[in-house]
């Protein structure tokens, strides 16, 4: 019997067999009944779980490109997203709430990066990554700006509307969790829930921004599931806010942080104005 890790996994090679031992985190039953049900079955299902693990025959992945294995991602979340599809009711108070809850978000970093602006300027000597971030500040201030704009939009919108959209969403999308053998599967199904269909495409937008080109895939997913215009505005809001960058760490460290920030406003904003400019709308 062989035995190796990759990345949290625990590979076991015994017979010719080789498995994959992966740290049981939640029940899943009702999740993969459910989704045979509604008739998804691009999941990769156990063989066998145990009170610590769940073991699953291990996927020798075929050697395609990895542009391509994102467009056929795409493909297969659009499909969870259409067959696990329902309606609910709007409940204006959640809705009120998370309205308030993004406003506050989005007002404490714009209070907190003009706080930070003021604080370097007055400095007689600023470091590497300071002088980064005062060069592209304003870059910070039109990200948040546009964010708090289509957050009123998206709320206006959303107190019009009297049901929503509900998927069951992967909640964890990344090239990593989606493997091609005999046919395309999702795995690592462990943050799975119900909720608004747009953050399934959020991060997998946040997880891959620096490895694949996100417009065009964006573009392939909505051929196939189109967003509601109230969808659109909250996906825009909460793509454009950008981290909060903090400097406690080795003047190297800062620069690297301040550096990725910057560098997903910028991605961020081209796969917005790329988008958009060819779906403008009312709230374009």
């Amino acid at each position: 019997m062989k035995i190796s890790y990759k990345s949290r996994l625990k590979l076991i090679e015994k017979n010719n067999e080789k498995l994959v031992y992966k740290i049981k985190k939640n029940n899943k039953d009702n999740l993969y009944n459910y989704l045979r049900i509604k008739d998804f079955d691009n999941i990769l299902l156990p063989i066998e779980v145990t009170k610590e693990y769940e073991i699953y025959k291990y996927i020798d992945e075929k050697n395609i490109p990895v542009e391509d294995k994102a467009i056929e991602l795409v493909n297969i979340l659009s499909l969870l997203h259409t067959k696990t599809t329902t309606f609910q009711e709007i409940n204006q108070e959640k809705v009120d709430e998370q309205y308030q809850t993004i406003k506050k978000e989005i007002s404490y970093l714009k209070n907190y990066y003009l706080d930070l602006q003021d604080y370097i300027e007055i400095k007689e000597f600023m470091s590497p990554a300071e002088y980064y971030l005062m060069i592209n500040i304003s870059k910070f201030h039109k990200a948040l700006n546009y964010a708090e704009k289509k957050l009123d939009f998206w709320y206006q919108e959303k107190k019009q509307q009297i049901e929503e959209r509900i998927v069951q969403l992967h909640n964890n999308i990344t090239i990593d969790h989606f493997l091609i053998d005999d046919k395309p599967y999702l795995i690592n199904w462990d943050k799975s829930k119900k909720d608004i269909v747009i953050y399934d495409f959020l991060n997998f937008y946040k997880n891959e921004y620096m490895n694949l080109e996100m417009s065009s895939l964006f573009e392939q997913y909505q051929a196939k599931y189109k967003y509601s215009s109230e969808e659109l505005l909250l996906l825009q809001t909460l793509i454009a806010i950008p981290d909060k960058i903090t400097f406690k760490k080795s003047n190297l460290a800062n620069l690297i942080d301040a550096k990725k920030v910057i560098n997903y406003i910028e991605k961020t904003n081209l796969f917005l104005s790329k988008y958009y400019k060819k779906n403008q709308g009312s709230h374009s």
